[in-house]
């Protein structure tokens, strides 16, 4: 059975700056465009140290699949991710737990990141998302290529990152869970 072409957008949103891993998704996209004819579209999102150097590299060699929109907040970034189907962040050192992934992770986007930190505490690689090794554009260019052409796929990890989300981060969970705890510790006094 044929499915209907997936809309292959990919989103970046952070610090442009190479700990984020900017350079390696970069020279991903442009391995991926050379290797295959998909088509895809790159959208950019924050600022940071590379910038210039990263819009000047994607100019030059994706030309028109990629649109960069600087810092975006509210409405315009909840429209960027409602249009793009793949958050990615190969982050390269010094990750916390990244509030766009959380974010992405809510909207029931496909997650791809690198194994530091938290990332690979929460993203369980092939069931609610993928890592990709770090430093490695052709890791990141095949993962891509692979998911771009697995529609089905990407629903799933997406489907699978919002139910994670969903149990893990909402308000609702979040407060119960915090709730549970704090009346713990008060039974916990009162019974001394």
């Amino acid at each position: 059975m044929k499915t209907a072409p997936v809309n292959n957008n990919i989103l970046f949103m952070g610090r442009i700056v190479e700990s984020k891993g900017i350079i390696d998704l970069v020279d991903s996209l442009i391995l991926l465009s050379k290797r295959t004819k998909i088509n895809f579209h790159f959208h950019l999102c924050g600022a940071g140290i590379l910038q210039d150097e990263i819009i000047e590299k994607l100019e030059k060699n994706l030309k028109s699949k990629y649109t960069f929109y600087g810092i975006v907040q509210s409405k315009e970034k909840w429209d960027i991710l409602n249009k793009c189907q793949i958050f990615i962040l190969p982050s390269r050192w010094g990750e916390g737990l990244p509030m766009g992934m959380l974010e992405a992770m809510a909207f029931g986007k496909t997650i791809i990141v690198t194994d530091d930190a938290s990332m690979k505490v929460i993203i369980n690689d092939n069931i609610n998302g993928v890592l990709v090794k770090k430093c490695d554009p052709d890791d990141i260019a095949l993962k891509l290529e692979y998911l771009l052409k697995n529609e089905e796929r990407m629903k799933d990890l997406g489907d699978n990152a919002k139910n994670y989300f969903d149990l893990n981060f909402d308000l609702n969970t979040y407060y119960s869970t915090v709730m549970s705890y704090y009346n713990a510790l008060i039974i916990g006094n009162n019974l001394n």
